[in-house]
């Protein structure tokens, strides 16, 4: 049976996550404290990041700037 959170998850911080070698990282249901995305510039392999609008326009735009390769559907700035 599936576990079905209807909350949103907190988190203080990203910064755990630096240097982690995964590919993926999926966060549809979080709310980030800091807001900031940075920790996210130290993950070699990243390629997709799925997230909720957990983030200011500027920290999606920063990320998107120093690692254009990523794929994330904040970088459509439509999208906001």
């Amino acid at each position: 049976m599936p576990i079905i959170l209807n909350k949103d998850q907190r988190v203080a911080s990203l910064a755990p996550l630096e240097g982690f070698a995964f590919e993926a990282l999926f966060m549809i249901s979080v709310m980030l404290k800091d807001k900031d995305l940075s920790p996210l510039l130290t993950c070699p392999n990243l390629y997709l990041l799925d997230c909720a609008r957990f983030a200011s326009k500027a920290e999606f735009q920063a990320l998107e700037a120093k690692r254009p390769e990523l794929i994330c559907r904040w970088f459509d700035w439509d999208a906001w």
